[in-house]
This record gives C-alpha cells, structure tokens and sequence, in this order.
C-alpha cells in the first residue's frame, strides 16, 4: 500500500465516520421506539468518537466534502426509519463485514505511529458488526455490549 493509497483509505473511512454518524443521528432522534432510540443514539456516539480518533492521522478534503457526507447520511437515515429494521440490520452487518478486512490491512499496513488508531478503527467496526449480529439473531437486550465496552474504554475529547 502507498503512502497516497493509505491516505486515500483513512479518509474514506473519516468520511464514512461523518455518514454513519448522520445515519444514526436522525434514526435516533426520530424513531418512535425508545429502545431503539437509545441504540441510535450510542451507534452515533460511537460513530463520533470514531471521527475524533481518525481526525489527527487524516488529511480531511475540506468542509463541502464534510457537510456532502452528513446530509447523504441525514437522507438514509430518513429513509431507514421506515424500512423493516432487520432488513437495515442486516445491511449495516454487510456493510462493517465489508470494511473490517480493509481496516485490518490499513492496521498492518499503516506507520507504527498509527497503529493505535488503525487497532481501535477496525475494533469499533467488529463492535458495529457484533451489535448487528445479535440484533438480528434475537438478542436484543445483549446487542449494545461491544457498543457500550468502546464506548467505555475510549472516551471523547473535550471540546475547548
């Protein structure tokens, strides 16, 4: 992997943080279950926390790019809220199962000095896909375990 290829991935991945942020954001704030409200709500977090951990080894393109990524994600997000949601489970499963083996080439691939970040992008992912396994495999009350141990062990920067 190149230098501008590696690049090229870890912005795909910062922008990908933006759209499922977005996603997750409108599903929470306008899903009409409150159980599924509050699993949104920790997937975006989950999403933010992600976009501030990338942020320092990413070379973002620019606002427009930024803000074009979050309201492609505000619109799927609208349109998710009335699909079945097991049938956008089961997408969000194919779609972290898609990235996870390119994470794990990023993780080895990647200069030492990010290796920390690469670990924990592609950890977070297997926690999106974990979530997703078990939402569809029933266990609805255990699914946000891996969201909840990310969540725990990594925290958000302050804001200044």
């Amino acid at each position: 992997m190149t230098i501008d290829n590696y690049s090229q991935q870890l912005d795909c991945a910062f922008k990908n943080e933006i759209y499922g942020e977005a996603i997750f954001t409108v599903m929470a704030r306008f899903s009409i279950s409150k159980e599924y409200r509050n699993k949104w709500l920790k997937l975006a977090r989950l999403e933010a926390l992600t976009q501030a951990k990338l942020a320092p080894i990413t070379s973002p393109a620019g606002i427009f790019s930024h803000k074009a990524n979050a309201y492609k994600g505000y619109i799927v997000g609208a349109i998710a809220l009335f699909l079945p949601k097991r049938f956008f489970i089961k997408v969000l499963l194919r779609e972290t199962e898609r990235y996870i083996p390119m994470f794990k080439q990023l993780e080895l691939l990647g200069p030492v000095t990010d290796r920390p970040i690469l670990l924990y992008l592609t950890a977070h992912e297997q926690a999106l896909a974990d979530f997703s396994k078990m939402e569809l495999f029933g266990s609805h009350q255990e699914s946000l375990t891996p969201i909840l141990l990310i969540l725990a062990l990594h925290k958000l920067p302050a804001m200044e």
